[in-house]
């Protein structure tokens, strides 16, 4: 049960009909793993603290970083439990950013991933149980990263994470999604798995 203050704080998102008081209860009951470090993590950290996802894990982000007291996450919401934990931690979705370790699978429910090549934000969404390590690992190697700010990477990841965690698309088959600089619509296609994968394809 939501009290008044929490009624208040996100009063802005609680009158979303795909959120409500019931997907706000949710939200502060679920976790988040975080796997990767660089701005893009501190900032989809900074947006699922704000929207109130109860516990926060960080696996290769120094909770004490300059831009992490920039971001002042630790007072962005009472709410929300942060911690440094191993990748291997069960949460209730796991964000990977950059480079995907295939012999460290993380353990969660959904998995998201994202990262920033040279033409464009690149990010994929898998459903429960439909995350196959080894086909991500491979996109992730052959995507060409780009040393550009993480600000809209790190938002773009938030809000897949929120739409996984309010069970929105919970049903729909894995996605890859692609914004390109300077072109506004976000492009979406089914992930590019290997082929005959028995997981994701």
């Amino acid at each position: 049960m939501l009290t008044d203050s929490q009624v208040e704080r996100y009063s802005r998102q609680i009158v979303l009909p795909e959120v409500g008081g019931r997907g706000q209860e949710r939200l502060l009951a679920a976790s988040a793993m975080i796997g990767g470090g660089g701005s893009a993590a501190i900032f989809c950290a900074a947006h699922l603290a704000a929207a109130g996802v109860g516990k926060l894990r960080f696996d290769g982000i120094d909770a004490n970083a300059p831009l992490v007291d920039a971001l002042a996450l630790h007072s962005r919401n009472l709410d929300c439990e942060f911690h440094a934990a191993p990748l291997e931690q069960e949460a209730d979705v796991t964000i990977l950013l950059g480079e995907v370790d295939a012999a460290r699978p993380p353990v969660g429910h959904m998995l998201v991933w994202g990262q920033e090549s040279t033409a464009d934000v690149v990010a994929a969404r898998f459903p429960t149980g439909r995350g196959c390590i080894p086909c991500l690992s491979a996109l992730a190697a052959s995507a060409k990263a780009a040393p550009r700010s993480g600000q809209l990477l790190g938002a773009l990841l938030a809000t897949i994470a929120l739409r996984a965690l309010l069970g929105i698309g919970a049903n729909d088959r894995p996605e890859l999604l692609r914004l390109a600089p300077g072109a506004p619509p976000l492009t979406s296609s089914p992930f590019p798995s290997r082929p005959k994968c028995p997981v994701c394809s």
